[in-house]
């Protein structure tokens, strides 16, 4: 397109007046390359007219008027002009260059042009200074949150402010840039001085709350050795028993986040955590999956992950009497008869579960998931885990064997095709056919003693 000239160049006297753009041009770059110019022409920051100019010229951005590329504000020195009025210390219109550069920082190559130690470092003094407006900080850190994913070095990231945030009015304003700094570098050795600070200075309100859980678990799912600096021994200064008890048992995706870092630790065998076990066994985050798992109306999801959280915790030596412990007689029932229901995915914790609550309660358990048919999804279950199914076959099988029931159990395991499809059962896993001839020959050597009585 042909270069726009202003009428400001035209004339040799610089208009007084300083022209803001108006609606009429927004239809092309033209109002942009207006605006630009009128901005380089400015030389009296203090002019009423250049106040008006700034305030219609946020208006403007933050309504998307200019259909502009967005590397035409990088390119044409639009945004390093914005920067220097800030690091000037213009004071009046600097509200509205900060809303417009917090505006244009949406864009992919805007964030790279801001991502300069010199720009930087004044975003973050701005930021940490509690004297400055409380709106301009909350859209500084905006800024600062779009921008940290772009730091790529620890080095880097360490040096960055942390405590100097606790001047804020209000120190949770800075939890969403904590997070994105976590997410995006999870592995940072800054991480146990931002839980520090949320520890001490913040708030754990439910935006709070499910900002942190979403923390939790991004870090401690990639790096679960983090989990030391957030399970410090003493009630008071374990912030994961803290954020669970401030959690709300409606704010389902939080407490997903939860269960899914447990389900995570307690996989990688981190038994020797202390503080671990004293946030499971100290909140009640144990009903509270229990309660999820066995809601109706819940989401699928949410359901695995508790089902799963409570299987894990089932195979804990120090868990697992306490999660039998919570499983009443009408909580069995549901499960026995959940279990035929439930979604395949899920098969395998409520098996898991009755296995080990029928090892605690003995006869009258065994007794209740027979006769609820649990047999004939063992049997359906065996080529899918032969490792899961088989512990819950057995544990049935020996109890009514204590009970002097072994005949009973006998004809009721052979009313079944469970004999059949074991003796076909073939794996390439040296575990599972263990497994499988191992109760193939105490089935043989039981019915063997039948026989001989």
């Amino acid at each position: 397109m042909d270069e726009y000239k202003d009428p400001i160049e035209d004339n040799p006297e610089k208009s007084s007046k300083i022209a803001s753009p108006q609606e009429g041009d927004i239809q092309s770059e033209e109002a942009f390359y207006k605006a630009l110019e009128t901005l380089k022409n400015i030389d009296n920051f203090e002019d009423k007219s250049c106040l008006e100019f700034f305030e219609n010229l946020k208006c403007m951005i933050l309504d998307k008027d200019f259909h502009i590329d967005p590397s035409i504000y990088v390119d044409s020195d639009f945004l390093s002009i914005m920067l220097q009025i800030l690091l000037d210390g213009v004071f009046g219109i600097h509200s509205n260059v900060i809303a417009i550069i917090c505006e244009l920082s949406k864009y992919d190559e805007v964030l790279e042009f801001l991502n300069n130690p010199e720009f930087l470092n004044y975003f973050y003094g701005f930021a940490t200074n509690d004297e400055n407006p409380l709106i301009d900080v909350r859209e500084m850190i905006l800024i600062l949150e779009r921008i940290i994913p772009l730091v790529t070095e620890e080095a880097e990231i360490i040096g960055l402010p942390i405590v100097q945030f606790c001047k804020l009015k209000y120190p949770n304003d800075v939890i969403p840039y904590f997070m994105q700094l976590i997410v995006s570098h999870p592995d940072t050795e800054a991480f146990p001085l931002i839980i520090d600070f949320i520890n001490t200075y913040c708030t754990l309100d439910s935006e709070a709350v499910h900002l942190l859980t979403t923390i939790l678990k991004n870090v401690l799912t990639s790096n679960p050795t983090q989990v030391f600096y957030v399970v410090e021994e003493g009630d008071e200064d374990n912030f994961l028993l803290n954020l669970i008890n401030a959690t709300s048992r409606d704010d389902y995706e939080s407490l997903n986040n939860i269960l899914s870092m447990f389900h995570e630790l307690l996989t990688r065998n981190f038994y020797e955590v202390e503080g671990l076990f004293s946030a499971i066994l100290d909140s009640d985050i144990l009903q509270t999956a229990f309660g999820i798992f066995l809601e109706d109306e819940c989401d699928e999801e949410y359901k695995y992950v508790a089902a799963s959280f409570i299987e894990h915790c089932m195979y804990n030596d120090r868990l697992r009497e306490y999660v039998i412990e919570n499983i009443d007689e009408d909580t069995f029932n549901i499960l026995l008869n959940g279990v035929h229901q439930c979604p395949h995915q899920m098969t395998r914790s409520f098996i898991a579960l009755i296995s080990f609550y029928i090892q605690y309660h003995q006869f009258p358990a065994a007794q209740s998931a027979v006769e609820s048919g649990i047999l004939e999804l063992i049997d359906d279950y065996i080529e899918v885990n032969v490792q899961i199914a088989i512990p819950c076959l057995n544990s049935i099988f020996k109890t009514y064997i204590r009970q002097g029931l072994a005949k009973e159990i006998v004809d009721i395991i052979e009313n079944t095709e469970i004999m059949q499809d074991l003796n076909d059962y073939t794996s390439e896993n040296e575990k599972n056919e263990e497994v499988v001839a191992n109760f193939l020959d105490d089935y043989d050597k039981l019915c063997n003693v039948l026989e001989q009585n």
